[in-house]
């Protein structure tokens, strides 16, 4: 299929769902009448979206996950290899939609000078600003072999959906490439350990190229019109239409996409209530939209009740939790393999925070702990790296429903976050975990192996307790807030003094355990009130402790 000259071009990545991609395309060329669309097949199905009459990229392949990097440049170097004439390339996700018109002129105003644009800019250098700083470390240890393609002394970082290049740049970055030679592309692409390097790469290589590169206005932060996780919900993304920066959003999937993009075209029913399949050609009259509206808010009502009363079994996790002796023995085989480990456990503190947007009475309740737990700085951003670290550590611990502190309530909270996220963590145990172990002589065997490094508020006190135990402490170090995680981390990676860490700081801890188990390839537990317990046993209370804590502060 020939391509047309365009001034705008997006490029979209998908694979699974006709219906939807048909939706996107429908959207695009409702709201960018001018636009060309082109199709990259990130599946094994090569007759996918063969109906829709789209120009499908030559070069498209299977992509995972976090694994998309070449879908960027297989785009570009088609697009220039058909001489097509155009100006902007845009990428789009398959969970994207424009919200209302006038993108084009968007772009033109706001590329001027400049020769990318990209939501939430950040500089490799800073690493802790990254929504998973994981990320930003891969690419430090492969930076001995990027360094020479991209020819700067650091590297940037777009989110990745509503990447923007000039064709410009995009002829400068191609010939770059072109001199490695396409074989040579590929193996990099191929045997990269980064992951999310699509994030880095494109605008990394755009400035070694010297291509000037800048954010989307106002596109800082995850919001109500972009951000990672969870589908936009309709008073979000009615924020984001009255906003003049935003013309698209991120992520809407699915059945919820063809929801919502029918919705933006009428602009006056909720989303919910309209039908994915083909409506009447006639119009609903007054009295049916409302009836069919009451009908569906007395639906909502009765799944709500039904949920209430017997809990969703979708995200049922309870059978799934390994008991504390399964979890020692991951631990043991750890130690035997020398490898990286981590058990990163989400309480009443990190489930309170998750829900931040979902159930922000959590928050409203959990507030006079705010300062114990460590928690500082914006709650969306903590948010965020809470939702990374159950992503990436290797045992997740949640509250079971059998939980003598409220286990009744904090299980179906859990459930429900876990529902919303649509996700149950491949190895499970119980939020206590690291309590039971204390009592556990096997555990305190598997510490005697190991130079241990204690890490939190209570560290320094605690020391003395593990050394009375026949325990080999190397390192102390105090953590008291999210500030500190940089600083704990920098000095924790520098050293070879430990092989197992115990960290006891709530949230930080939670942020930190996986990260620092993956970048320094040792064990790291989430180890919480347990260290409280190492000192005064099972007599230790937990708000006899919080309130002298206060009374210290004030």
């Amino acid at each position: 299929m020939r391509l047309e000259d365009r001034n705008v071009y997006i490029l979209i990545l998908a694979h699974e769902n006709e219906d939807v991609l048909a939706e996107q395309v429908k959207n695009i060329r409702h709201f960018i009448p001018n636009a060309g669309i082109i199709l990259y097949n990130g599946g094994t199905n090569q007759d996918f979206a063969k109906s829709l009459d789209l120009p499908i990229c030559p070069y498209s392949r299977p992509v995972n996950w976090g694994q998309s990097s070449r879908v960027l440049w297989d785009g570009m170097r088609w697009l220039e290899e058909t001489d097509v004439r155009y100006n902007y390339l845009v990428y789009f996700d398959h969970d994207m939609l424009l919200v209302k018109h006038g993108f084009e002129d968007f772009l033109i105003e706001t590329m001027k000078g400049y020769d990318c644009m990209g939501w939430q800019l950040i500089k490799g250098d800073d690493v802790q600003k990254f929504p998973a700083p994981s990320m930003a470390k891969a690419l430090w240890k492969e930076w001995e072999t990027w360094e020479p393609i991209f020819q700067t002394d650091a590297f940037l970082r777009y989110f990745n959906p509503g990447q923007v290049y000039h064709k410009k740049i995009i002829k400068r970055m191609l010939k770059r490439l072109r001199a490695l030679g396409d074989e040579k592309v590929n193996e990099l692409l191929e045997k990269t350990k980064v992951h999310a390097l699509e994030e880095m790469f494109y605008v990394t290589l755009a400035l070694g190229c010297g291509g000037k590169c800048r954010e989307y206005p106002d596109g800082k932060k995850y919001n109500e019109a972009v951000r990672w996780g969870k589908n936009l919900r309709t008073r979000e993304v009615k924020k984001a239409i009255n906003h003049p920066s935003y013309y698209w959003i991120h992520p809407i999937k699915g059945k919820k996409l063809i929801q919502m993009n029918k919705w933006l075209y009428s602009h006056k029913a909720d989303p919910s209530t309209i039908t994915t399949k083909n409506t009447e050609s006639r119009k609903l009259t007054k009295d049916e939209r409302r009836l069919i509206r009451k009908a569906e808010k007395q639906k909502r009502r009765m799944e709500k009740k039904v949920r209430k009363a017997n809990g969703c079994k979708c995200h049922d996790y309870q059978n799934q939790m390994m008991d504390s002796k399964t979890v020692l023995g991951c631990l043991k085989q750890a130690v035997a393999n020398k490898g990286s480990f981590s058990l990163t456990r989400f309480s009443h503190a990190e489930m309170s925070y998750l829900q931040w947007d979902i159930n922000p009475s959590l928050i409203k309740d959990y507030d006079r702990f705010r300062e114990y737990s460590g928690m500082t700085g914006s709650i969306e951003e903590v948010a965020g790296k809470l939702a990374y670290s159950m992503e990436d550590t290797d045992i997740v611990g949640l509250i079971p429903v059998d939980c003598k502190d409220n286990g009744n309530w904090w299980y179906p909270t859990t459930k429900n976050y876990l529902h919303h996220v649509d996700r149950i963590p491949e190895k499970i145990c119980s939020v206590w975990v690291s309590q039971e172990w204390v009592f556990m002589e096997e555990f305190w065997e598997v510490l005697k192996q190991n130079r241990v490094a204690l890490i939190g508020r209570r560290a320094e006190v605690a020391a003395p307790h593990f050394i009375e135990k026949g325990v080999q402490i190397t390192e102390v170090k105090n953590l008291e807030g999210i500030d500190e995680i940089d600083s704990v981390y920098k000095f924790m990676r520098r050293s070879n003094a430990w092989d197992l860490a115990l960290i006891s700081a709530a949230i930080p801890a939670t942020i930190l355990t996986p990260i620092l188990a993956k970048d320094t390839g040792r064990i790291v537990i989430d180890f919480g009130h347990a260290m409280d317990m190492v000192i005064e046993g099972d007599q230790y209370d937990f708000y006899k402790y919080f309130d002298e804590w206060k009374e210290k502060k004030e």
